[in-house]
């Protein structure tokens, strides 16, 4: 995976030997292996050639924990050629966890988990806006350690959906508004149902939601964007409080401009060439002097993983964009 950090030999050396040795976020190599090798995890092979199993005795609230498993069922629907949820998806992949992605379509997760090749990548297919199924789903790759809840739609008429997050009320289509909260809004209240009423998440893991800069300062053309994504930030803290007697961390990673497929699908600042001018004079003018890519915001879903100390978190990651 290429990237400004990744792409620094000695840095990745030193991600690996962090990342190795944990089930994200701590732990020592002493714990013995359970019946036979865990069904996802880190791959153990070849480190300190006496260890088969990793396992986490940390504490939380006075009572101790553990848990193998380092799989992530990641309710991101994008393209395996750019994204936020491609991005979370190669990072935690990059530190050897197995992760699994959904998405309503099929042919969409055979090209990702074929054109990714790795063999610790599993794809299903599913669709969050119908719940008794979607729960289903996740209930059968239950135990999750780790859950990213939906980001966007990929349906035929994404340009629609996705317009209301920028877009003047008076031309709003409630249909297609109605649309993206079932996804991005919905989909998120249903895996934290899934997590309370199921126990699809591991104790110890914890469940990240995706949200937007939009809901700190909408404005005049993203009423309705902005109380999607204000909406999210208070499902998250209520969440972070109703998950912790089951030990779930809940957090929310707050992304800036962010260069990824979504713009093509938009149109709002045209397309190739265009395109990547007008993202790099945005990003000019962000304190950090760039726009992101899905890798920059994988950093916050990596944080959000391994963070065991934090919950109910709204993980801002913009560029200092707010500061403007």
């Amino acid at each position: 995976m290429k990237g400004i950090a990744r792409g620094n030999e000695e840095v990745q050396l030193a991600r690996n030997k962090i990342g190795k040795p944990y089930v994200w976020g701590g732990g020592d190599c002493n714990g013995p292996t359970k019946e036979g090798q865990p069904k996802a995890g880190f791959d153990c092979s070849g480190l300190n050639e006496h260890v088969t199993q990793y396992n986490d005795y940390r504490k939380w609230g006075g009572t101790s924990y553990s848990y193998n498993d380092a799989q992530l069922g990641d309710m991101f629907y994008y393209s395996h050629n750019s994204g936020i949820g491609h991005g979370a998806a190669l990072a935690l992949l990059e530190h050897r966890a197995h992760v699994t992605i959904i998405s309503s379509s099929e042919q969409r997760v055979k090209s990702v988990v074929e054109d990714v090749g790795n063999p610790n990548l599993h794809g299903k297919v599913g669709n969050v806006r119908e719940e008794e199924s979607f729960i289903e789903l996740l209930r059968s790759l239950a135990p999750i350690d780790h859950l990213g809840t939906p980001l966007c739609s990929t349906a035929s008429t994404l340009k629609d959906s996705c317009s209301i997050i920028r877009g003047p009320i008076a031309e709003a289509d409630f249909d297609e508004c109605k649309h993206l909260f079932g996804v991005k809004f919905w989909g998120a209240a249903i895996c934290g149902k899934a997590a309370a009423k199921y126990d699809i998440i591991s104790s110890g893991g914890s469940l990240t939601l995706t949200s937007g800069t939009g809901a700190m300062n909408p404005g005049k053309t993203a009423s309705i964007g902005g109380a999607l994504n204000a909406g999210l930030f208070t499902m998250t803290q209520g969440l972070a409080l109703e998950l912790a007697e089951k030990r779930i961390r809940v957090n929310c990673v707050v992304p800036g401009i962010v260069s990824t497929e979504l713009w093509d699908k938009m149109g709002t600042i045209g397309k190739g060439d265009e395109q990547a001018q007008k993202l790099d004079a945005m990003g000019k003018k962000l304190p950090v002097g760039f726009c992101a890519t899905g890798e920059h915001i994988a950093e916050a879903y990596l944080y959000a993983v391994r963070a065991d100390y934090a919950t109910g978190s709204l993980i801002t990651i913009d560029g200092g964009g707010v500061l403007k």
